[in-house]
């Protein structure tokens, strides 16, 4: 690795940028998916669901009934006082699974 940082350091700036080029893909690093910028609340979670139901469905019946929905949902077990909050990504999920969720209940 010094011997092409040597070669480099006496090397024209057009051909430093042409290495630059060749060497892009391998020193790509990897974006990482970033956090939503704004959580739902349960009350605009329930008001974007396909089908109106009350909190207490969302919070007994749907995320126990679907399981994968609890990797977007925050203070679900928080305790008295602690407000859940939702990540837009569950209800996008919830809208390309809604003729495989049991509405009923």
């Amino acid at each position: 690795m010094s011997v092409l940082l040597e070669i480099l350091k006496s090397a024209t700036p057009v051909e430093r940028q042409e290495a630059a080029e060749m060497l892009k893909p391998y020193l790509a690093v990897e974006e990482k998916p970033q956090k939503p910028l704004r959580f739902l609340s349960t009350k605009e979670f329930k008001a974007r669901l396909p089908r109106q139901k009350n909190e207490a469905w969302i919070r007994d019946v749907l995320l126990e009934r679907e399981p994968i929905l609890k990797q977007w949902v925050y203070g679900l077990h928080g305790g008295k006082g602690v407000k859940v909050r939702f990540d837009p990504a569950a209800v996008d999920w919830v809208l390309e699974h809604r003729s495989e969720i049991d509405w009923s209940g």
